[in-house]
């Protein structure tokens, strides 16, 4: 198999500039070539042309080198998108067809979690940037060696799984058996009912002194993955209304005291209130054991005949995954944090949303196909259609739900052994001090201690600063890139504004940049 790898290098970003390729590098694992200038993408896709037919690989491919060349896509073949990202597409080449990949589907991080140089981008400014051009170069090839090293040993490991996901279950079916697929009335009946995410809530905003401690669990996914049993199969058809050793989802009445999760216009929230919910079997059990569920009436059980624990497989990467982080094996250490992570997410994918995409022409006309305009894109004169897939498979929605619930049940019983707990996201908790929990820095599913602080600044959820002293030692700030500091005046009152210098690019070829105003919430 002939792998490459592709980059481009483009204006700097800046807000309301649409960046330009000036450069485009590929490697092939052994020999590395470019273009410089404003043709270099016309000659980087007959360079292209003249290779062997293979897989090529650019990282973001699908939310941004893409929109340099559409015009080259193949118009005969189909085209994978998933959540507007286009992660496979394909160009010709003399000897056949290249298909044209989104590393970043198997590589779920930024590069420099692995190896990546730094370069002043101010030199990539069309005045200055002929006088830096080795340096230029020297940076783009480096991108693409980096990028290769990845690619190939991931396919070396795990085949050529075009994203995380797919190779991870791939693994996981090899040591355990799933069951069997749902069909869409057994989904539909557990994923509107049973699946919700992961717990994040703030229980305090504002700017705090104190001492704070943030601790998270190691690996919580493939944790309660090996620990807990979770269902497999399909749903029995017996009726009950008592919970029993087959019980893996209950609906009941009652009032909780925050321990279980409801939908609600703004999200998924833990009430204290008097109301039905709908939860697995390990946040009840936690719940009862810790006394914060007062239950008026059972409306349902979900029961199944069969359920497994995923031990062998999480016990074989986790183990792995040890292995590579003492002998400094990084690229597979990354691998294996991915793979663990990500092997229960498939069994919840959602496949009603899964589509064949078509590119052609603006000319043409694809709906005697089936095919309906799902964007037009009047910069390039083309048309992107789309229609349902024809062929597909329901996951088992079970299980995903059952193992999502597994998390929160730890998060819960952590949560009430903690002193004033202040924000809690998925696997960590921040608070003064957390108790009766087995602490590890290693051990799977242990709590440790990650970070510790004396002043904690929260805006709301995913918007936190931990500081130490004037050094800021953890912050998150989901949807924009802000600064602990500007969070710190968010969770103060403070309106901040943040725009994006980075463009958005869509599937109509249109280019916007992101602002938003980031207050408390």
């Amino acid at each position: 198999m002939n792998i490459y790898t592709l980059d481009s290098e483009t204006d700097p970003f800046k807000e309301g500039r649409r960046p330009q390729a000036f450069a485009w590098g590929l490697y092939d694992g052994t020999w590395f070539d470019h273009t410089w200038g404003e043709d270099c993408t016309r000659r980087m896709m007959d360079k292209l042309y003249q290779r062997e037919p293979g897989i090529v690989y650019t990282h973001n491919l699908g939310k941004f080198d893409i929109f340099f060349i559409l015009e080259y896509i193949d118009k005969s073949r189909p085209m994978l998108i998933i959540k507007d990202r286009i992660v496979q597409c394909y160009i010709r080449c003399a000897k056949g067809l290249h298909k044209l990949r989104d590393s970043l589907k198997i590589l779920p991080f930024s590069l420099d979690t692995y190896q990546k140089t730094t370069i002043d981008y101010t030199k990539f400014e069309q005045e200055v940037r002929q006088d830096h051009k080795d340096e230029i170069v020297a940076y783009l090839k480096d991108d693409c060696v980096f990028l290769y090293q990845l690619c190939s040993e991931f396919i070396n490991t795990f085949g050529p799984a075009i994203t995380i996901g797919t190779a991870a279950m791939k693994e996981l079916k090899k040591f355990h058996d799933i069951g069997d697929v749902f069909t869409f009335a057994e989904d539909d009946m557990i994923r509107h009912k049973y699946f919700f995410g992961a717990r994040v809530e703030r229980y305090q905003t504002g700017v705090h002194a104190g001492e704070w401690r943030c601790y998270d669990v190691n690996s919580m996914y493939p944790y309660v993955m090996s620990s807990l049993y979770h269902p497999i199969g399909l749903p029995s058809t017996d009726v009950s209304l008592t919970v029993n050793a087959n019980t893996y989802f209950i609906t009941a009445r009652g009032y909780s005291r925050g321990a279980f999760p409801i939908r609600t216009p703004s999200g998924v929230s833990f009430p204290h209130a008097q109301d039905t919910y709908s939860v697995s079997i390990h946040e009840w059990d936690a719940a009862n054991e810790l006394k914060l569920f007062d239950c008026d009436e059972i409306l349902e059980c979900v029961n199944f005949r069969h359920s497994r624990c995923f031990v062998d497989y999480i016990r074989h990467f986790y183990g792995l995954r040890k292995k590579a982080r003492i002998d400094g094996d990084k690229i597979h250490e990354i691998f294996y944090k991915y793979l663990l992570n990500n092997s229960y997410g498939k069994f919840a994918i959602n496949p009603e949303s899964f589509k064949e995409y078509m590119l052609s022409a603006d000319t043409a006309d694809l709906r005697w196909h089936g095919f309906t305009v799902a964007e037009l894109i009047p910069a390039f004169n083309l048309i992107l259609w789309e229609k349902p897939a024809e062929e597909f498979n329901y996951a088992n929605i079970a299980t995903g739900a059952s193992i999502t619930g597994a998390a929160r049940s730890v998060l819960l019983r952590a949560l009430n052994h903690c002193d004033s707990a202040m924000y809690c996201d998925t696997d960590s908790i921040i608070c003064r001090n957390l108790r009766g929990v087995e602490m590890d820095d290693v051990d799977l599913g242990a709590w440790k201690l990650e970070k510790s602080g004396n002043l904690l600044a929260i805006a709301g959820r995913k918007m936190y600063a931990l500081f130490d002293g004037s050094a800021c030692v953890k912050y998150a700030s989901k949807g924009v890139r802000i600064t602990p500091e500007q969070i710190r005046a968010a969770a103060e009152g403070a309106v901040i504004t943040y725009r994006r210098e980075a463009p958005t690019y869509r599937l109509d070829g249109s280019v916007d940049w992101l602002t938003r105003r980031v207050r408390l919430v």
